[in-house]
């Protein structure tokens, strides 16, 4: 979602029809900042129902790191200037889920 933001007025004069130029830019925003905060929901629904173990819950600590990003790039969508910060996002979240729910895993907890 962030490349086709980004990309918003290329697409729209190659006449490409992606969800920025169809449904238009805010609503593609919008989606982007469901996309974002989506996994947090997520692992607070996990640890409630016991999918996973309650270590998970210290993968919130990074939502404070990805609002900043994501804020950056929604203020400056540019493929060469803030593109990263929903690259960066997904890693820092994905890492942090693993490494907490690897150790909870280990400690049964």
């Amino acid at each position: 979602m962030a490349n086709n933001i980004a990309d918003h007025d290329r697409d729209k004069i190659n006449g490409r029809a992606t969800m920025p130029i169809v449904f238009g830019i805010k609503k593609a925003v919008n989606f982007y900042y469901f996309l974002e905060y989506m996994p947090y929901v997520a692992i607070i629904l996990s640890v409630i129902f016991r999918f996973a173990p309650i270590c998970t819950i210290l993968t919130l600590g990074t939502f404070p790191w990805v609002k900043k990003n994501v804020d950056k790039f929604v203020a400056n969508p540019d493929k060469q200037k803030t593109f990263m910060t929903s690259i960066f996002n997904f890693h820092i979240m994905v890492a942090t889920e693993i490494v907490t729910m690897f150790i909870g895993f280990l400690l049964h907890f």
